[in-house]
Parts: structure tokens; C-alpha cells; sequence
């Protein structure tokens, strides 16, 4: 469990907590990502591959690999559908009114990338973990991953990071624009909350 907030937990004891967290890939298909399988269908909007391979110039804003270069790939959502359902029920709703804009914004094609399959299961994990307890930023359950040691997998999640930062931009310039939205007042609380998450992850500073 996590100490007490006034007695902070030395770096090896909060290391070997965090390395109980399980990073391990799966099998899971082309069409069946791990959010794939996570609550929050309510979210969901399926986008298709090549709108996004469009969108990016044909490229995995994760790796700068081609299309032709990314073997077994997946849709993903750069900001997670995880990290946005939980955004939601941090709010404290009585019931699902304006949440279908919420879904609209994060659905935008500005909020998906094309990447690999084992890129998109070792990128869910740490955000799964960090969730759990929201108190430790996020490269913290990313360091305890043996996969995400290699200097050029560090390249790759400074990527990730990056492309969460952006797709964040996008969406609440989006809501900025919708200021007419009947549940509007909803809207802006929604990506206020995603980005006190994301602050809380220390993507956003």
C-alpha cells in the first residue's frame, strides 16, 4: 500500500512498489487493443486506420515510422480512453447528460495515432498503474518497465508525452470553439479535470 502523504517512501521502497506493477505485453489483436478491453465504452468511437495515417502524414507520430514500416498496428488513442473516463467520474455526475460531447472531443481524429501493437500494450500499462492512486507521476511507473529502458524506447515515450501535450491542445481549443454547446459548462469541466490528470502525470506543467 502507499505510505502515509506525511511520511514520504524512501526511492528503493518506492521503486520495488512500483515494480509489482505488471508491464507485461499480450496478445491481444489488431482490432483488439488493451483500452479495447477497459470500461468506458460510453467513450468509444471507432476511427479508421487510414483517416488517421491521412491526418499524420502516413506516419506513427510515436516512432516517425511509415505505414509501410509499422507491422502489426493499431489505432490508439493518444490521450487514453482510461484516463478520460476516469476524468469523468471524477466529476461526480448523477447521470451521463453531456457526456456525448465529452466523447465527440476526445473521438477527434486529432486524438488518434496509428502505432505498433506492442508499443500501444507497453503504453497502457503505466497509465493503468498511475490511475490506481494518482500520486506519482507518471514516468515513475514508466522507469519500472523493462521495456521502456532502451535509449531508444526513452525516445519513443518523450514521443508519447509530446503527442498527449498536443492532442490536449486540440481538444480544449475544440471546446474553446463550442461555446454554444448545450452542456457546455460540462464540457469545460471535463477537459479541466483531464488536465488536472495530466498535471497530476507531469505531462502538463
Amino acid at each position: 500500500e502507499d505510505s502515509d502523504d506525511s511520511e514520504e517512501a524512501s526511492p528503493p521502497a518506492r521503486r520495488r512498489a512500483l515494480s509489482e506493477c505488471s508491464y507485461e505485453s499480450d496478445t491481444s489483436t489488431e482490432d483488439e487493443s488493451p483500452e479495447a478491453r477497459e470500461p468506458g465504452e460510453s467513450f468509444r468511437k471507432k476511427m479508421h486506420p487510414d483517416k488517421v495515417w491521412a491526418f499524420r502524414d502516413g506516419k506513427d507520430i510515436y516512432t516517425g515510422a511509415s505505414k509501410s514500416h509499422t507491422k502489426e498496428y493499431q489505432v490508439d488513442h493518444v490521450i487514453e480512453i482510461q484516463v478520460c473516463k476516469r476524468a469523468w467520474e471524477d466529476l461526480h455526475y448523477p447521470n451521463t447528460r453531456g457526456q456525448s460531447a465529452a466523447a465527440d472531443i476526445i473521438n477527434m481524429v486529432n486524438n488518434f495515432n496509428v502505432t505498433t501493437k506492442e508499443i500501444n500494450n507497453y503504453k497502457h500499462y503505466p497509465i493503468q498503474e498511475f490511475l490506481k492512486d494518482q500520486r506519482r507521476p507518471l514516468s515513475e511507473y514508466v522507469q519500472v518497465s523493462k521495456y521502456w529502458e532502451s535509449t531508444t524506447n526513452q525516445s519513443v515515450w518523450r514521443k508519447i508525452e509530446k503527442a498527449m501535450k498536443n492532442s490536449y491542445a486540440d481538444l480544449k481549443r475544440e471546446t474553446d470553439r463550442r461555446q454554444d454547446e448545450a452542456e457546455i459548462f460540462k464540457l469545460l469541466r471535463f477537459v479541466g479535470q483531464l488536465e488536472v490528470m495530466m498535471r497530476k502525470m507531469k505531462v502538463l506543467h
